[in-house]
């Protein structure tokens, strides 16, 4: 008789233990998965990536044209808006720089304001075309000025080689 007794007392401690034990796990686990309150991110384009070609050759099978568009630049923004609320950013400026001397190459960008939904990812293609192509320099940037809320950003681009054609 004792020995069923004994049974159910251990049986009772060991249950009472188990449920201490899945409780106090579903407490640290609930404890751990609470959500840190968001900070605002001021930083809305997360990446600029620039793409250069020139073409001095025309075509294959097409006339030359003196006036054609023999200098390529395209910039690709990655743009984000990391808070619940609408956003209009504007980009300034897009300026195609060399590495070396830091001279502005002769493309022309007109003023552009995106609207941004809340917490948008988006991507934003840029082609800035000329007629002169590039400096004898290899190697350039992209550089963006953006405003949003009255305030001023300059973000560049990682440097890259004008591909030549």
């Amino acid at each position: 008789m004792t020995k069923p007794i004994l049974c159910l007392i251990l049986s009772l401690l060991i249950g009472e233990f188990g449920v201490f034990h899945q409780t106090t796990l579903a407490n640290n686990l609930t404890n751990s998965m609470q959500s840190k309150p968001a900070t605002s991110k001021p930083l809305y384009i997360r990446q600029v990536t620039l793409h250069a070609r020139e073409e001095k050759r025309p075509p294959i099978g097409s006339l030359p044209k003196p006036n054609r568009n023999i200098g390529f630049a395209s910039v690709f923004l990655k743009i984000e808006n990391p808070q619940a609320v609408e956003a209009d950013l504007t980009i300034q400026n897009i300026e195609i720089q060399t590495i070396q001397d830091r001279k502005t190459q002769p493309f022309v960008y007109k003023s552009q304001m995106f609207h941004l939904h809340p917490l948008e990812n988006a991507e934003q293609a840029i082609h800035l075309t000329n007629q002169v192509g590039f400096t004898n320099e290899e190697t350039i940037r992209a550089i963006v000025t953006l405003q949003i809320n009255g305030k001023t950003q300059v973000i560049e681009s990682d440097a890259v080689e004008v591909q030549r054609y």
